[in-house]
């Protein structure tokens, strides 16, 4: 044995073990020594002879089984590193629970690493199999969260072996000490222990002074708001709330109070809300606060929420003003005169979450920041097939989307004989899509619309029936009812952030007509969903289902939808009852399809066992319409939660489904369900858009581009980039409009791919020779781009992006179904989203001198380069016009070349001396050479620039050249300043700060985004102000904001054509042709 032992540690080096034998030999020993040293030497030298110590296994593993062996965990230890090595991790995880007394998880090694995530993952593994198995409906209450807090009770987790506890508990504590508290924090979220995530907090906080409890807090909250459990995020978030309320006796003066709102927004707590709200109020130096708070929760768009703080308030206001109305008899003129001041700050709060505020807001900024292209459109419009419709209808859907919110409708208006070729429904998209463009222009809704409404608009109750009359026997002389059907569609959607009541009235009138018109009813019954969004209205679900009931295929289509957006996310078995009974009734497809996707708007976010019994339901109908309202309602009632049980069924009926509208309904679902885990989706949707039914394609790359709007993915943007090349003209389609959803907000910076996709999709919307489907796609695509002027984006989620925004899954449903029906692309609208910062004073007005600093470069996040028509004309066409200073001298060379022959020939001529005659002859051959060699040298010199710009894009090349590189150096500077208001995107956030030391600093640090209250540090300084919210003075401020622009526009003009004209006098002389300008003569000053 010795022997042995002195030949394995004989080696080429001195101290260099060559083989492990020896070593091994020594496990099959009897002695209890010579094996514990062998157990010890081999654990050494285990990671670089693993692959011999692999045919000792069985000796190491007898080791461990001999339970009378002192030293059972040193060969469980060598055992794991061994299974470790040779890639079997259950077995290496099952060896080291049994020696997880010496296994350090802080250890550097590649083995301790990796068995370290190990772990993590199955602790996060058997955890959440257990909180899924055992949770109900009451494991999330405030008794629960109250038990957890005060007696610290532990979960017992079945199934979970207490040594990989321990492990992972040892993790958490070491990485809570050292200040990784956010790593302990998400092992906990991950495992939905309420019990850790209650312990690591608690920890935290105590060393946490109030100065950095507002960070901490929001650390927490984004780190919970990843959670795909809706549950537990929100069982997390109460956490958090009883902590901070445990941790700060005053929260309306603590830095925390944001962070603690936005937690109130997201478990739905109105009464705390409110309670905020009035304290800020009635704080004579804090009271702006309570603005900037009500914008939060107006960003978070939960209707129920804000209805019931704005009932609050109501019956706070009606409390207030009897009472006033009792002390004004006692001439308490100083009580009344505070309490007016509180009143009309609480109309102020009222104004701001009802959205009638917001909407005005958002009008200013898009109209005073619109950059659309519309030269795009244009250059489309000339070139597209004139007889197509539907190239018209794309068009003029496309400007929509392009202009949504701006109020500028210039290109329709300079288009007028070119719209009127629109007939029939192509009328009522046309009239429709002037709702997108007004969207927001609530005061002006009738004016607006005037010349597509019955009469003008007018909606007095003397003349109402008249207009009924009217409108059925011929209407207004831009369309008829088609027009007139449009326009009540685009009033819901101008009052789709706010239900007018006069606009209410005007469509419920319009809706009772007696004459019963399909097409008004068709319009009217989509504008009156969009504008009760969600808000249970009896009088509108009455009216709608009535019209329902008339069994007409038309109105009855757009009665459905209406009556799914008016109940939406309400979960009303009665709302159920009425649209699935009535759907196995009718014989038309149309509304069985609208009521199929109308169930899945009422179940939306209520998942749970109602939601999958109606699955189950609708799933086994034989009527494939009504299996096509399974998938949305899986998808809707799921939306977001990422649930596994939603993702099965929907991939197997994507796969499974005969029915090709059946596959395209569970694709979009399930991009639904997976909306927030961004990262997962391209995986699975780059399998769904290889796949071999182009219908499923189709539904992939649309899917992909609604769910990932304006991200910066190369990746996504190469798997639509390569479906526009497929087979199949819808896929094809489908893959530009994603294309126009991804790239939106984006420039030649964010995505080197930009430029040419745009370019491609020009080509494609021009081209005759593709198919109609596709040039739709890529007209659409265009707009989507450039949506809102370019300051919008499309979204799922609110500004904040933690919370499913319900309005714009509605609007994302709605226009999944253009499929059927094209006026249906309008409502992608109502999933636009101004990106901007604006800052309001505490009289909510906009001042003009606040700014932020954008430490980064400008091109970074500036919009797109404009459309240019020379690059896409032929390039030989304006080689004439691209001449040089160079080329110009020796055009000037040669006209002097050519008058010094001329006056040569003549003195020749007149010359009577005969010695010159062949004098003559030489001096003509000479000046012809020359002469000849000139016009060669321009002729290269005009074939060189032939080549350039066939080789490059065509260039215009401009004297004074170097100003406008140095204008280039400047614009690539490492920070820029943003002036009040301005666009911001999500990526540019984190660039953003406050200049120090200036005039206006916001009320609440962190807020980087939407609408910013600001403390004023001079008031006693002038201000301008570019606009006041509410002011009865800015009625019309648009209209001049529009004469003001214009006029800017025509100086603009006028300078730019004076300056082409001194130019052209610059080097043109009387004959027309080019002369360089000969500078003045010296002259000696005399003053």
């Amino acid at each position: 044995m010795t022997q042995v032992m002195t030949d394995s540690v004989l080696s080429n080096g001195v101290g260099k073990l060559t083989s492990v034998s020896g070593y091994a030999l020594l496990l099959d020993e009897d002695s209890i020594e010579l094996r514990e040293y062998a157990l010890r030497e081999l654990n050494t030298v285990v990671d670089g002879h693993w692959f011999e110590m692999a045919e000792y296994l069985a000796s190491i593993e007898n080791c461990f089984e001999d339970e009378m062996f002192p030293s059972r965990e040193q060969a469980a230890l060598l055992a794991s590193k061994i299974y470790f090595h040779m890639e079997d991790y259950d077995e290496a995880l099952k060896y080291l629970l049994s020696s997880y007394r010496l296994f350090d998880p802080l250890d550097s090694s590649s083995f301790s690493e990796s068995m370290v995530v190990k772990c993590i993952d199955e602790f996060i593994k058997v955890c959440k199999a257990h909180y899924n198995n055992t949770n109900n409906d009451h494991s999330d209450s405030d008794i629960d969260i109250d038990h957890y807090l005060k007696n610290a009770t532990v979960i017992t987790v079945n199934g979970l072996d207490s040594r990989l506890e321990e492990i992972v508990s040892d993790l958490i504590s070491r990485s809570n000490s050292n200040g990784r508290f956010l790593n302990a924090m998400g092992i906990a979220l991950e495992a939905r222990r309420s019990d850790l995530l209650v312990k690591i907090l608690k920890q935290t906080l105590e060393g946490i002074h109030n100065d950095n409890l507002a960070q901490f807090c929001d650390q927490c909250f984004n780190l919970i708001r990843h959670l795909d459990s809706n549950q537990f995020r929100f069982k997390s978030y109460k956490i958090l709330i009883k902590l901070i309320e445990e941790k700060v006796t005053y929260i309306e003066d603590n830095p925390s109070l944001k962070t603690y709102c936005e937690c109130l927004c997201v478990i739905g707590d109105s009464e705390k809300l409110f309670t905020i709200l009035m304290n800020l109020s009635n704080d004579l130096t804090n009271f702006s606060k309570a603005y900037s708070i009500a914008f939060i929760i107006k960003d978070y768009e939960n209707v129920t929420l804000m209805n019931n703080i704005i009932s609050k308030i109501d019956f706070h206001l009606l409390g207030v003003s009897t009472k006033t109305e009792v002390e004004e008899c006692k001439d308490s003129k100083s009580e009344n005169q505070g309490q007016s001041i509180s009143n009309d700050r609480l109309n102020k709060i009222r104004s701001i979450l009802t959205g009638e505020a917001v909407s005005e807001l958002n009008l200013q900024f898009l109209y005073l920041n619109n950059q659309p292209d519309l030269g795009v459109l244009e250059h489309i419009k000339n070139n597209c097939d004139q007889r197509s419709a539907i190239s018209h209808t794309a068009i003029v859907m496309s400007h929509g989307l392009m202009q949504a919110g701006t109020t500028c409708d210039v290109f329709l208006r300079n288009n007028l004989e070119w719209l009127g070729r629109a007939t029939h429904w192509s009328r009522f998209s046309t009239a429709s899509s002037l709702g997108i463009i007004h969207m927001g222009h609530i005061k002006e809704a009738f004016k607006v619309l005037s010349t597509c409404l019955p009469n003008g608009g007018n909606n007095n109750n003397t003349s109402s029936n008249n207009n009924s009359t009217n409108s059925n026997s011929g209407g207004n002389a831009l369309g008829g009812q088609y027009s007139e059907g449009g326009s009540f569609f685009a009033l819901g959607l101008i009052n789709a952030s706010y239900m007018d009541p006069k606009a209410k009235e005007y469509l419920l009138e319009k809706l009772r007509n007696p004459q019963r018109n399909e097409v008004l009813q068709h319009g009217a019954s989509l504008g009156l969903g969009i504008m009760g969004f969600g808000s249970c209205d009896t009088e509108l679900y009455d009216e709608l289902r009535n019209v329902l009931y008339m069994d007409n295929a038309v109105a009855g289509e757009a009665a459905a939808y209406g009556l799914g957006l008016v109940m939406f996310g309400s979960g009303s078995k009665k709302a159920i009852g009425d649209l699935l009974s009535y759907a196995k009734d009718t014989q038309h497809e149309k509304i069985v399809r609208a009521c199929s996707v109308a169930l899945g708007f009422v179940m939306f976010s209520q998942s749970g066992e109602e939601a999958n019994e109606l699955f189950q339901q609708l799933n086994s109908d034989s009527e494939h319409f009504i299996r096509y309202g399974a998938m949305h309602v899986l998808g809707l009632a799921y939306c977001g939660t990422g649930n596994e049980f939603a993702m099965e069924k929907l991939l197997h009926a994507s796969v499974s489904e005969l029915s090709d509208d059946n596959k395209r309904a569970a694709v979009f679902a399930l991009g639904l369900v997976m909306c927030r885990n961004t990262q997962q989706i391209p995986q699975v949707f780059s399998l769904l858009c290889d796949s071999y039914n182009p219908h499923v394609r189709y539904a992939a790359a649309l899917t992909l581009g609604i769910t990932c709007c304006g991200m910066e993915s190369p990746k996504i943007t190469a798997i639509l980039q390569s479906m526009t090349t497929d087979s199949t003209d819808i896929v094809r389609q489908a893959a530009y409009i994603g294309l126009g959803l991804l790239l939106m907000q984006q420039n030649e910076s964010s995505n080197d791919k930009f430029t040419c996709i745009r370019q491609q999709m020009i080509k494609t919307a021009t081209d005759k020779h593709e198919h109609i489907a596709t040039r739709f796609g890529a007209i659409l695509g265009l707009g989507l781009m450039d949506a809102g002027g370019r300051n919008v984006k499309a979204s799922l989620f609110s500004r904040n992006e933690e919370s499913l925004r319900a309005q714009s899954v509605a609007g994302f449903s709605l226009f999944f179904q253009f499929w059927f029906w094209f006026p249906l692309v309008h409502c992608i609208s109502l999933s636009y989203i101004p990106t901007y910062i604006v800052g309001l004073d505490d009289q909510l007005r906009v001042p003009k001198s606040f700014s932020m600093q954008c430490n980064s470069a400008k091109e970074k996040f500036d919009y797109p380069k404009s459309f240019s028509l020379d690059k896409n004309e032929d390039k030989k066409v304006v080689v004439t016009a691209v001449l040089s200073t160079a080329s110009k001298k020796k055009s000037k060379k040669q006209k002097s070349i050519v008058g010094d022959t001329g006056n040569g020939a003549k003195e020749i001529n007149d010359s009577s001396s005969p010695l010159s005659a062949s004098k003559q002859v030489n001096d003509e051959e000479r000046i012809k050479t020359e002469l000849s060699k000139t016009l060669e040298d321009e002729v290269d010199t005009k074939m060189n620039i032939e080549e350039k710009t066939e080789k490059e894009e065509v260039e215009m090349i401009v004297e004074g050249g170097d100003s406008e590189n140095s204008k280039g150096n400047d614009k690539k500077s490492n920070s820029f300043v943003l002036n009040n208001p301005f666009r911001i995107l999500k990526s540019q956030e984190q660039f953003l700060e406050y200049i120090p030391d200036s005039r206006y600093l916001p009320v609440l640090p962190l807020q980087k985004s939407g609408f910013i209250l600001l403390k004023d540090n001079k008031p006693s300084e002038q201000e301008e102000y570019l606009f006041t919210v509410g002011q009865d003075s800015n009625k019309d401020t648009i209209s001049t904001f529009e004469e003001n622009k214009e006029t800017g526009k025509e100086g603009e003009e006028s300078n730019e054509k004076k300056e082409k004209n001194d130019d052209e006098k610059m080097f043109d002389n009387d004959d027309g042709k080019f002369e360089e300008m000969v500078p003045p003569e010296t002259f000696e000053w005399q003053g």
